[in-house]
């Protein structure tokens, strides 16, 4: 079996639970991978490549990713979205312009990843650094500031402003993390943020409206049914 799966990722799971569910319907040893890890906590649109479709992932890993994000400001947790621990507060400007607090970071600005990340320090990701506490979340943050990289923002549109809470949609270049990206935007402001959700709606120009759910992935017949069936396209993402 060969093709792309557009998969809907509920929050709560892993994007590896996907995986496992979809390799329960394949022959053994069929290569299957995806288009970018989702948090936990965030939903919506994960691409898995089945067999020699898996070599179109690159693409779809090097595209452009589109997020709609509801944020808390004024308040950083440790992970720096709604599973972490409160670490800072600040007071929340009341006239505050988010989008034009945005524009100051477009079109790209070095970002610092999250100390909750896959970011590796002495071969081992950040966040297990970071839950097993035998490195301090002072010294961690530090580690991660020397793994800052350069960002882009293509497109940033403000959907709801509701104090404290700010709801926006960003596309954004391949390795961008939007927990960082909302505090980035609200430090503009001298103010905090917090994700909230997180859906990812488009990576490319596939969108989430052609995502399946899990359950709708019962045996094979019903994987072959779903492949994409369009061209994946990649856009120039250089700046």
């Amino acid at each position: 079996m060969n093709g792309l799966l557009c998969i809907y990722k509920p929050a709560g799971i892993t994007s590896y639970d996907c995986i496992r569910h979809i390799k329960t319907l394949l022959p053994k040893k069929t290569k299957i991978g995806h288009s970018g890890t989702l948090d936990p906590f965030a939903d919506g649109l994960l691409i898995v490549g089945i067999g020699s479709a898996t070599k179109d992932l690159h693409n779809l890993l090097e595209t452009t990713k589109t997020y709609l994000v509801t944020a808390k400001l004024g308040e950083r947790t440790d992970t720096l979205d709604c599973t972490g621990s409160i670490v800072e507060e600040k007071p929340v400007p009341q006239d505050i312009l988010f989008e034009a607090c945005a524009q100051k970071l477009m079109p790209s600005y070095e970002q610092i990843p999250p100390v909750f990340s896959n970011v590796k320090f002495k071969g081992k990701a950040l966040h297990k650094h970071a839950r097993s506490q035998q490195v301090s979340l002072e010294n961690l943050e530090e580690i991660a500031e020397t793994r800052k990289k350069v960002c882009s923002i293509f497109e940033f549109r403000l959907i709801s402003q509701e104090l404290p809470f700010i709801t926006f949609s960003a596309t954004v270049s391949k390795g961008t993390y939007i927990r960082s990206l909302a505090l980035d935007i609200a430090q503009q402001a001298d103010t905090l943020a917090t994700v909230q959700t997180l859906t990812r709606t488009n990576i490319g120009n596939i969108g989430l409206s052609e995502a399946v759910s899990l359950d709708k992935l019962t045996n094979s017949n019903d994987l072959n049914e779903h492949f994409l069936r369009k061209t994946v396209y990649c856009p120039d993402t250089k700046i």
